[in-house]
């Protein structure tokens, strides 16, 4: 009966450890400001992905309670009281650096921004993911328009396999840029005038990133729908046509994978790909 007590005691010192410490995180969300977009007033977007991260790692600290309260009682007391100092410990080291960076102002906020996400860049290539997510959430809480921060986060989420991270991060991407977009008219290959807009590039990759994170969660009928759009911002773009050649292979879908390799030997006639391609798209 008093092993029970004790587990029950530290689970709900516990709770009431996270329940602190998330709050205060969340009021710091509510002060960024995240109506500086308007089309996104109602998605909030940017918290989201914020708010999942502590999400998770609230989801983390439950299973956590669930394994300390199935140990025997007589050692429940000695683990909650090391966990919870070390939830105590990890709130002070984080407002000690909120403070550090608060006061320190002998580098300006472009160069700081900059630090960061180079650091956050080199961590994401060595593997240190956990880090590298820290600080690319970092820049956008205090840059909520970096682009940068955005697709390093969305590559990252990408590689980890958090799939829904990484459309909410490359879907909101998206918006970002076709809102920084200018029209502008430019000559096709045939020579003939043409609308498009001044980032059609980065526009391009955005959905291409959408599309293969679609492909990587099975569902090549969205990954396909998202090439084709990245294709209407680079008509002949090798890289886009090729992905849909292959996402309409694995699709069965004879009629578009003949039309897009078609397309890519005009594009590219020295292809290596083409006459695989051929080979292929004749077994369906």
């Amino acid at each position: 009966m008093i092993y029970n007590i004790i587990a029950l005691s530290v689970v709900v010192v516990f709770l009431g450890a996270i329940i602190f410490i998330l709050a205060k995180k969340f009021t710091r969300l509510k002060a960024l400001d995240v109506d500086t977009i308007k089309e996104e007033k109602e998605a909030r977007v940017r918290d989201r992905i914020l708010m999942d991260r502590m999400k998770r790692k609230a989801e983390t600290g439950k299973a956590l309670f669930k394994r300390v309260v199935g140990h025997p009682g007589r050692k429940v007391k000695g683990v909650g009281s090391r966990l919870f100092q070390k939830l105590v410990d990890l709130e002070k080291k984080y407002q000690k650096e909120s403070n550090s960076k608060a006061i320190r102002n002998d580098i300006s906020t472009d160069a700081r921004l900059s630090k960061i996400l180079a650091e956050a860049e080199d961590n994401s290539k060595k593997g240190a993911t956990a880090e590298a997510e820290k600080q690319f959430i970092e820049v956008i809480s205090l840059d909520p328009k970096n682009i940068r921060a955005y697709t390093g986060l969305g590559h990252l989420y990408l590689e980890l396999k958090e799939y829904e991270q990484a459309l909410q991060t490359f879907e909101y991407l998206v918006k970002l840029n076709q809102k920084n977009s200018h029209t502008v008219t430019r000559k096709n290959d045939m020579g003939i005038e043409e609308q498009t807009v001044d980032n059609s590039d980065v526009i391009n990759e955005n959905f291409i990133h959408i599309g293969e994170v679609y492909a990587a969660m099975g569902k090549h009928d969205k990954a396909f729908e998202y090439f084709s759009r990245a294709l209407a911002y680079i008509p002949n773009d090798p890289k886009t046509l090729d992905l849909l050649i292959q996402t309409a292979i694995i699709m069965r879908d004879k009629l578009n994978a003949l039309e897009y390799t078609g397309r890519l030997a005009d594009v590219n006639p020295d292809n290596q790909k083409i006459s695989e391609y051929k080979k292929r798209i004749s077994e369906i």
